[in-house]
């Protein structure tokens, strides 16, 4: 049966509207009453008739009552038009890892399983962070093509938590446009753009919290399929807890990291992992090992919600961190951000009596000191200037940055970034 667009359900029944035969004639006091019948002229029954056809169907008008001077007349579908969208197996597919794609985010060479760093990388890491790096949070696939359709196919194997896990967001020339979205464990498949053919950059975003073996893409059988222009410019490289892995985020591409990207115009990996960023030695060389232009280090967090390590032990492990990453990119600026407002932080305490404010306060030591011994390519960013007390309405939970949260810390670091970007590429 045909299925009347939303906007349009009232008028699915019976409509009447006024008979003109050039001159004006006024309507009976009374009218037969009608289940869901309407009087409405006939102009805008040949509009609704025309709105109608936009959607597929075609109509023809039937003239079934007649009352003084109005006449009552059904819109009826006389056939049911075939749907715009093509048919998935006529369409034109390239595998995962056809020479079209080019894979964005991924620490390693290409693969169709979107673990974010090599299996090598495995042993070295403990298995919290092992199982949040399989997660595929920042991991995209971009293409250039003039399909007017476009469908995805992907094998969710894990979700590791029932948030921002179950979809993969397609946006076009930097701009949103559509999802595929997973009802669960397995593969999926579905068509994520339905629109004009013209020629475009297409980006897809996988899931921050989902693993996924990523199967390919579909366009028209006449399209162009491209490798899109390479991204030869700055590249961000962010390292932190769940804020950064993009826990609570409406969308993948609304991670802040992702937002910041797309707002700069640059490249970007995300090495967040939610509950278990303690700065391990294994996570500093793997994030030295990568080119960047700007590291951003935002953690902190897990290390007091754990009471993984008391102040002192974790002033050792912060030092540690930035040594390995100086030692390897003794010139790239590194942006440390000290964690953001906690709704419970006045009241929550470490076992060994420790508050989060005293983590803050280790960083910017840390921060201090070597800058007092010539490092200038250190930038300390305070926390609660991105979302501090007083901002709670931009907090998920507790601690979690809502869209709003994810937007404000997205523009404040994002002009930062901005800011060191242009320094260094005035020294060059």
């Amino acid at each position: 049966a045909f299925a009347y667009p939303p906007h349009l359900r009232d008028f699915a029944a019976l409509h009447q509207f006024r008979h003109v035969r050039g001159q004006r004639v006024h309507p009976p006091r009374r009218i037969p009453k009608r289940p869901h019948a309407e009087r409405i002229r006939a102009s805008n029954l040949q509009r609704i008739g025309k709105a109608l056809q936009q959607f597929g169907g075609r109509f023809v008008q039937h003239r079934v009552g007649l009352s003084g001077s109005y006449g009552l007349f059904a819109l009826s579908p006389i056939a049911r038009a075939p749907p715009r969208r093509r048919s998935i197996r006529s369409m034109k597919w390239l595998d995962a890892l056809a020479p079209e794609l080019e894979y964005r985010g991924l620490v390693g060479e290409r693969r169709a399983l979107l673990h974010r760093v090599p299996l090598s990388w495995r042993e070295r890491l403990p298995a919290d962070t092992w199982m949040r790096l399989c997660a595929a949070s920042g991991v995209r696939v971009a293409f250039r093509t003039d399909s007017p359709t476009i469908t995805v196919r992907a094998e969710w194997l894990s979700q590791q938590t029932n948030r921002a896990n179950a979809e993969i967001d397609l946006y076009q020339n930097g701009e949103f446009y559509g999802q595929l979205r997973s009802q669960g464990l397995g593969a999926a498949e579905g068509v994520v753009y339905d629109g004009p053919a013209r020629d475009r950059c297409v980006e897809l975003y996988m899931p921050p919290y989902g693993e996924v073996r990523f199967a390919g893409v579909g366009v028209a059988q006449d399209a162009c399929v491209q490798p899109p222009p390479p991204l030869d410019g700055p590249r961000l490289l962010f390292y932190g807890d769940s804020i950064t892995h993009g826990s609570t985020t409406a969308r993948p591409g609304t991670t802040y990291p992702a937002r910041i990207a797309r707002a700069l115009g640059v490249d970007f990996v995300n090495l967040g992992v939610g509950g278990s960023a303690r700065g391990e030695p294994a996570m500093a060389e793997i994030a030295a090992s990568l080119r960047a232009d700007v590291i951003v280090l935002a953690y902190g967090v897990n290390t007091f919600g754990s009471s993984y390590e008391e102040p002192r032990a974790f002033e050792r492990t912060y030092d540690t961190f930035l040594a390995i990453l100086r030692w390897h990119q003794p010139e790239v600026p590194i942006l440390m951000v000290t964690p953001l407002f906690h709704t419970c932080e006045f009241e929550q305490t470490t076992r060994g009596g420790a508050k989060l404010e005293e983590y803050r306060r280790v960083i910017r030591e840390v921060v201090y000191r070597r800058q007092s011994f010539g490092d200038a390519n250190l930038i300390l960013l305070e926390g609660h200037g991105l979302i501090g007390p007083g901002q709670g309405d931009l907090l998920a939970d507790h601690v979690h940055p809502n869209d709003a949260g994810f937007a404000a810390m997205a523009d404040g670091l994002g002009a930062q970034i901005q800011r060191v970007l242009s320094l260094t590429s005035g020294k060059t």
